[in-house]
């Protein structure tokens, strides 16, 4: 960027580097884009006949070589509880099956089922063809890259918490713009 617009995002009250009117437009690009990812999840879940938050626990165990249930609910933000629950709808839906875990006997290794394999191979032939129509497959790597150094700003920023608000207020709260 340039230090004009350096400038003009810092006159505008926004970053470095991004104009203020440029941030509002990928930020409410980058919602769009995450609430149409909800409605095929959603949409791709209920095929399956389980929900969105299974269908992304059972993305993250098919991207990895099987994950303990620790590992799940860390990535899934979500209480053991939870995850013994999420696990057992999984485990029913004939979508991962619990293996040994090769060096903790008390643990349990996540693994995916054939029915788990097929189905994350359809969201993949799915998303490929998302992509497909508006990345060139050797732009890829580039574009996981900025997704996941994007997803590390990001993680960053909550762990950084809490965002006290500014602006008027009232004793219930924030008062709507």
């Amino acid at each position: 960027m340039s230090t004009s617009d350096d400038q003009a995002g810092l006159a505008a009250g926004g970053p470095p580097g991004i104009a203020t009117d440029e941030m509002v437009t990928m930020l409410g690009e980058f919602q769009r884009m995450q609430s149409n990812n909800a409605r095929v999840s959603a949409a791709v879940a209920a095929s399956l006949g389980i929900g969105p938050t299974d269908l992304r626990a059972l993305l993250f165990i098919a991207s990895r070589d099987g994950v303990t249930p620790k590992q799940l609910g860390d990535f899934m933000g979500l209480t053991s509880g939870a995850i013994t629950n999420l696990v057992d709808r999984v485990v029913a839906a004939d979508l991962v099956n619990r293996a040994a875990h090769p060096r903790d006997r008390r643990s349990v290794m996540l693994v995916l089922a054939p029915g788990g394999e097929a189905a994350a191979a359809k969201v993949t032939e799915i998303y490929r063809d998302a992509f497909d129509e508006v990345v060139a497959p050797d732009r890829y790597s580039s574009l996981a890259a900025s997704f996941r150094a994007l997803s590390d700003s990001l993680d960053r920023t909550a762990a950084s918490g809490p965002f006290p608000l500014t602006g008027p207020t009232t004793s219930a709260g924030p008062t709507a713009a």
